[in-house]
């Protein structure tokens, strides 16, 4: 898998998650770690670290989106697709 594909769809990721926590907890400070990994632009030969570090970030406020959403009964749109992948990643 090309480093640049992979970064790229963990980016996709971790921004589809962040849009999850925005849209029960608009404001919450939990999600700037992400939006500062969106942010950056690591150098080619960064980006598998990059990536691992995207997926760890998103695994994380998926598991918070627990706590602060869904615990409170307020359901994320669309996040069929993202709850699967990363209560996939959480097992490994």
């Amino acid at each position: 898998m090309r480093a640049a594909a992979r970064y790229e769809r963990s980016r996709e990721l971790l921004q589809a998650e962040m849009m999850r926590i925005d849209q029960c907890q608009p404001g919450n400070k939990v999600a700037d770690p992400a939006r500062q990994a969106v942010a950056d632009h690591p150098r080619r030969g960064d980006l598998e670290d990059a990536a691992d570090k995207n997926l760890a970030l998103a695994e994380n406020l998926w598991k918070q989106e627990r706590t602060l959403c869904i615990g409170r009964g307020v359901q994320p749109a669309n996040g069929e697709a993202v709850d699967r992948v990363l209560a996939r990643l959480s097992k490994i």
